[in-house]
């Protein structure tokens, strides 16, 4: 996978965790709402992170190696 599109994971109410290695892109909304989400990581593939990626989200740990646009 290497773009996770706009709303793809929202509103997700089980998600507590994801580990994407190889995606690049991250659209707008991707995991809005998504209550339980924790724990990110991603690999140094991802170039971009879109507006409200991740709003309404309870993240604890982030791992963004060599995001380029947030």
């Amino acid at each position: 996978v290497e773009i996770i599109e706009e709303l793809a994971f929202g509103e997700c109410t089980s998600l507590r965790g994801i580990k994407l290695a190889g995606v690049r892109i991250i659209k707008e909304y991707a995991f809005s709402d998504c209550r339980v989400l924790r724990d990110v990581e991603f690999g140094d593939k991802l170039e971009t992170i879109g507006d409200w990626a991740f709003a309404s989200t309870n993240l604890k740990t982030i791992q963004l190696p060599n995001v380029r646009v947030i």
